[in-house]
């Protein structure tokens, strides 16, 4: 896994328009990375990002190349990433953004109230319906349940600024989001790692799930 530590330069009017749209802030981290327009790409490459202010922050499976940036627009230093040397056992402070949710079904109705059903069929038509969860007890819950191979030793989480954007076709994209902070200690390695590598919950191709550590030595 290679980690992007990437500086911008937020007097770069191409900074300035992706900071104000997170699906162009999306596309501008695609850049670096062949096969950008292949909408799965994302996702088998194992990309991941967090924006902190000025700094960005991009996990990849493959080396990127940022040549690809437009001129003056950053300034990145790449350092290869061994998660293979995580063993049960450790402990290691964390930094995530999440976008921690409840997810429930419901069933459709129309403007009267009357259940919706399926085309040629007595079964009701279910839509998602997604909750942020506002209460910090359910939000380490959240994270609890999604970092699996590990105890929380200690957790902080704060808020933090609303992700939107414009995607094609109109759609508008907003997550509301929160920073963790804390110390873990691992008990499934494998688990582990892989949460590391995938990202965490909804959001990762918006800057959410990236999931950032470093050693702690609880002595």
């Amino acid at each position: 896994m290679y980690l992007s530590k990437i500086e911008l330069n937020i007097r770069s009017s191409a900074v300035s328009t992706d900071l104000s749209d997170c699906h162009k802030l999306h596309q501008r981290v695609m850049q670096g990375f062949p096969n950008e327009n292949n909408p799965e790409y994302r996702s088998e490459a194992k990309i991941l990002y967090r924006l902190e202010g000025s700094i960005l922050f991009v996990q990849s499976k493959n080396k990127p190349d940022w040549t690809q940036l437009p001129k003056g627009y950053t300034a990145e230093e790449i350092t290869e990433m061994d998660y293979e040397k995580i063993k049960k056992g450790d402990y290691l402070y964390f930094r995530l953004l999440g976008n921690p949710v409840q997810q429930t079904t419901k069933l459709r109705t129309d403007d009267s109230g009357n259940i919706i059903m399926k085309n040629n069929s007595e079964k009701p038509q279910k839509k998602t319906v997604r909750r942020f969860l506002s209460n910090k007890d359910a939000q380490i819950q959240w994270l609890m349940n999604h970092l699996k191979g590990t105890i929380l030793q200690e957790c902080y989480v704060s808020a933090s600024s609303d992700i939107r954007g414009q995607c094609k076709q109109s759609k508008r994209i907003f997550l509301k989001t929160v920073l963790f902070d804390g110390v873990l200690q691992v008990t499934d390695s494998e688990s582990f790692i892989k949460a590391l590598r995938e990202g965490i919950g909804r959001g990762r191709s918006y800057g959410c799930g990236l999931l950032s550590i470093a050693k702690f030595n609880p002595n």
